[in-house]
């Protein structure tokens, strides 16, 4: 027997600060009879690279660039309850009693942006202190 035909939607995921990866790990390797009670999972983790201190010295590293948040894509219906009781998730972002939706074309922006990749988000601000500077 089939499954039905189900909606899958982006929904953002809350997680502890610091424990995205321990809950996208969970979410991503799934065995068949998981699989194949909640359906097929996709998950997207926005990296940012950023300078950091790290040694004394500054540093590219990648950070998360919504440090606490990731996003999945999933049936609710069907997953929600598993994506939830998942190590270091908080829960399903909502507005109201209503868990929020993500557009699909919000999440297709954010991974055509690269931030992980363009050097164009190491130093957006490239001036130093003291510098003037005219702002129309």
């Amino acid at each position: 027997m089939n499954p039905p035909n189900t909606q899958k939607d982006w929904f953002c995921i809350r997680t502890k600060i610091g424990s995205e990866m321990q809950a996208i790990v969970s979410l991503s390797y799934l065995s068949g009879e998981v699989q194949a009670a909640v359906g097929a999972l996709e998950v997207y983790f926005p990296r940012i690279r950023k300078l950091m201190p790290v040694g004394g010295q500054k540093r590219a590293v990648l950070t998360a660039l919504f440090p606490g948040y990731f996003f999945a894509r999933f049936d609710l219906a069907r997953a929600a309850r598993f994506v939830t009781s998942r190590p270091g998730v908080i829960g399903v972002v909502r507005f109201g009693d209503q868990p929020a939706a993500v557009p699909a074309n919000a999440i297709e922006e954010l991974k055509a942006m690269d931030f992980e990749n363009s050097e164009q988000f190491l130093n957006p601000f490239p001036f130093v202190p003291g510098q003037r500077l005219l702002v129309k």
